[in-house]
């Protein structure tokens, strides 16, 4: 690996560490002042600065994952190709998971695809359309309008 790569790799961790120091520090100082909380009401200054703190905990995780996410993209262009059979490896075996391998209706297990389809059709179809014809239980005729003596025509 040539020499410039190297270094770079070094002052990403040396950032990544200072971060993960950063996040202790900040988790520390809010749990101190949490727990001075139990003890007695904390002061205008205190509560700043643990609302501070607690801001600064945030940016602090979020440059965390913005650290690794670039740390990521780093090895992936660095690495290239190398993981191609892995990934076509990892792909094949998703596909082979998300495949429905039989279905059982009412005891009996059916593996055939036209099988499969006829009794996932018949099941969506008993649960979203039904056949009978909504029976209506008012005459529009009948109804009248609010306000008046007359039904509606």
């Amino acid at each position: 690996m040539p020499q410039g790569d190297q270094s770079g790799d070094k002052g990403l961790v040396k950032a990544f560490q200072g971060a993960n120091q950063l996040i202790s520090n900040y988790k520390f100082f809010i749990l101190l002042l949490n727990t001075f909380e139990e003890e007695r009401a904390l002061s205008c200054h205190e509560l700043q600065a643990r609302r501070d703190y607690l801001d600064h905990l945030c940016q602090a995780i979020k440059e965390r994952a913005a650290y690794w996410k670039q740390r990521s993209k780093y090895r992936v262009v660095k690495e290239g190709d190398a993981n191609t059979a892995f990934h076509h490896a990892q792909a094949t075996v998703r596909l082979w998971q998300n495949n429905i391998r039989y279905v059982e209706v009412q005891g009996s297990m059916i593996a055939s695809h036209e099988g499969k389809i006829q009794a996932l059709s018949d099941f969506f179809s008993s649960i979203i359309a039904d056949p009978t014809t909504p029976a209506w239980g008012f005459d529009m005729h009948a109804q009248s309008v609010p306000g008046s003596s007359t039904a509606v025509t």
